[in-house]
């Protein structure tokens, strides 16, 4: 194959821009991982980075404008064509190692759009192993992450319409608006401004907390609306089919009487954002994990006024109040989604659940365990830890469940306050449950090991 190139000098040293279809590309160069070759500089590929990738590539305006980075091998045969700017090689075997760009590349090849690709490379010649380190840690560490707040913030820019830029019109509203409690307190751009005494959440995290409630995949939503796709509604999302009409002003009157309610009743909390956690990120995604229940709540008593969101989060304060709980740090350390989900189901458990006998009605039951998973909106590792752990031992570590005993049936209840969902278990049927969620959800592991698990590999993100 002959191709023209562009030589490029740096203080490295010269190398060689061109431009290799995806398709041949992907069969003449490998990865040398460092955990497989002693010699090897690159990461173990991921497979959610190649999926990703691989799912973006049907975007109708997928871009890839940044070179792979190749590591040409001394034996790779390559012929430079000085003086008519041509590199020739040979197709039929590998001439180099990838030094950046690896999943760039396997996701392309993972699309069905691989032949749509022309791809830029830059070949580099003679690189001794550490100056193959040193180029691929120089790439990879002076990346600078840009600020999620100016990625939602850009969205505005396109003329159409996505679940993102839906989620960017909603913070802006929210903090424009004299109308709504988070006037003038949204961190635009991430950045506080003089005149945001109170500004205590970035519209990066508002925006991103408010999407998991219209998307589960976004960026595929949008590539849908693009390709002129019809999107799937899903009930488990209060606000996708709302968002799937175009009515983005019930999202934010929803919004605007859920926070208003919570102003009103915390509003010494409100006046003082800086010293409780209510208004700040853990708080807000509390009160987001906890939305769904509310909202199905209000759609039984056909109320989603202000007024019904009052006399929620009345109860919540009662609550809190019997329990001796303050919304402080000292009770809700470290901001971390466990503690996150735990402040929700104290506002779900104040309202829903709490009195099972009472709101019995209120329950749907199902007939076996994966009915049970299947109606809990995007189940989280602890919320499949205290499945399984319930199932062991008929108790809960992170509560995200009740675990009601019927000793005279021999049977136990497993309730999910969020979903409003329960199953009642035969007590010598649990351990089977066990093992095949065990085999289905945790890789065959057990419950406390696959746990310590995830939360390493969380750690090593």
């Amino acid at each position: 194959m002959t191709i023209n190139y562009i030589e490029v000098q740096q203080p490295i040293g010269t190398f060689y821009l061109c431009c290799i279809p995806a398709s041949t590309l992907i069969k003449i160069v490998r990865v040398n991982a460092r955990s497989q070759d002693a010699d090897g500089i690159q990461r173990d590929l991921s497979r959610s980075r190649i999926k990703s990738i691989g799912d973006y590539c049907s975007d109708p305006d997928a871009v890839f404008p940044t070179p792979i980075v190749i590591s040409v091998d001394k034996s790779a045969g390559i012929s430079l064509d000085e003086s008519n700017h041509r590199i020739n090689f040979s197709e039929d075997s590998c001439i180099g190692e990838v030094i950046d760009g690896q999943h760039r590349l396997w996701g392309i090849e993972k699309s069905e759009y691989i032949s749509s690709f022309n791809l830029p490379v830059v070949l580099m010649f003679d690189l001794t192993i550490e100056e193959k380190a040193y180029v691929f840690s120089t790439i990879n560490s002076n990346q600078t992450k840009v600020p999620p707040s100016l990625i939602f913030d850009l969205f505005d820019v396109s003329n159409l319409r996505s679940p993102n830029k839906t989620v960017h019109h909603i913070a802006r509203v929210m903090n424009c608006s004299v109308e709504s409690p988070f006037y003038n307190r949204l961190k635009m751009l991430g950045k506080k401004e003089q005149s945001q005494k109170n500004a205590t959440l970035s519209q990066g995290t508002f925006a991103k907390t408010i999407l998991m409630l219209i998307s589960k995949d976004p960026n595929e939503d949008a590539r849908l609306i693009k390709r002129g796709l019809k999107l799937n509604p899903n009930d488990k999302l209060i606000f996708r089919q709302y968002f799937i009409e175009e009515k983005d002003e019930i999202i934010i009157k929803i919004l605007l009487n859920c926070f208003n309610a919570l102003k009103n009743i915390f509003h010494d909390e409100w006046s003082e954002p800086q010293n409780n956690i209510l208004w700040k990120t853990t708080g807000f995604r509390a009160i987001i994990y906890a939305l769904p229940s509310l909202y199905k709540k209000g759609i039984r008593d056909k109320d989603l006024t202000q007024e019904f969101f009052t006399s929620c989060f009345y109860l919540f304060k009662t609550k809190l109040t019997i329990q001796k709980l303050s919304l402080t740090s000292e009770y809700f350390p470290g901001g971390s989604e466990q503690i996150q989900r735990r402040l929700a189901r104290l506002i779900v458990d104040s309202i829903a659940n709490d009195n099972i006998k009472q709101n019995n009605n209120n329950l749907l039951e199902v007939k076996d365990i994966q009915d049970f998973i299947d109606n809990i909106v995007d189940i989280n590792k602890y919320e499949l830890y205290d499945i399984a752990e319930a199932l062991d031992k008929q108790k809960t570590s992170y509560e995200t469940l009740k675990v009601i005993p019927i000793n005279e049936k021999n049977v136990f209840k497993l309730i999910n306050p969020y979903a409003d969902v329960f199953i009642e278990i035969k007590t010598d049927q649990a351990h089977a449950l066990l093992k095949d969620i065990q085999n289905k959800y945790m890789l065959g592991m057990d419950y406390e090991s696959w746990l310590a698990y995830k939360e390493s590999l969380e750690k090593d993100d």
